[in-house]
């Protein structure tokens, strides 16, 4: 299985060398922005590493990562994504959509294991790639179980619990994963982790005795 379903989180490598983070950024003195001839003008790979990242912020990181992958065609997706994720230090999650949406499902499932991801985002992710990516919809099932029992999420209910187990429970069926195998690791969600287990054993109780 080249998804680590059971992966925990890990170290993320650096940003591209010369590239800063979003921390320095905000600690250099202010300037006026870079004009568009500036930009326009430099080469693309000094452009890249000076610009990329402040001159191209959008509302929301997925389309932050495309403006800049659209910008700079010539750098790989995956370089750009990382540069991004180090650029935002412990919101590694935050760009488990982009690193989805770019193709990148190992890389997401690195992010979404590194730091919390929304537990409805990832289920949405692993009802959706069920079929077509089973090894990582039950690695997105999972991680958002495991967010879930960690108390992390806004008001979450009874049905969200559902809505990633049965993801999860489907992606490893196509998978041909154990359904056994996938149970044992919800139990052991719930015996190491205690904020969020009450709800869990509740909504789960009758689904992980059989």
């Amino acid at each position: 299985m080249n998804h680590e379903y059971m992966a925990q989180p890990g170290r993320l490598r650096r940003p591209g060398r010369g590239l800063k983070t979003a921390r320095e950024i905000s600690q250099q003195p202010i300037h006026p922005t870079a004009s568009h001839t500036e930009i326009l003008t430099a080469p693309a790979d000094d452009a890249y590493r000076r610009y990329a990242i402040e001159a191209n912020q959008c509302t929301t990181n997925l389309a932050t990562f495309r403006a800049i992958a659209k910008k700079y065609p010539s750098t790989p997706p995956e370089q750009i994504l990382r540069d991004l994720v180090a650029s935002t230090p412990g919101a590694e999650g935050k760009w488990f959509a982009a690193a989805k949406d770019a193709g990148l499902f190992n890389v997401a499932i690195e992010l979404a294991t590194a730091s919390p991801t929304d537990p409805r985002t990832l289920a949405r992710a692993a009802r959706d790639f069920a079929e077509s990516q089973p090894e990582f919809a039950v690695a997105a099932g999972l991680a958002s179980l495991r967010w879930i029992s960690l108390g992390h999420g806004f008001e979450i209910t009874g049905t969200d619990v559902l809505d990633a187990y049965s993801a999860v429970m489907k992606a490893a069926s196509t998978a041909s994963v154990d359904a056994q195998q996938i149970k044992t690791r919800i139990r052991e969600l719930l015996m190491s982790t205690p904020t969020g287990n009450q709800l869990m054993k509740t909504v789960l109780a009758h689904h992980l005795t059989t």
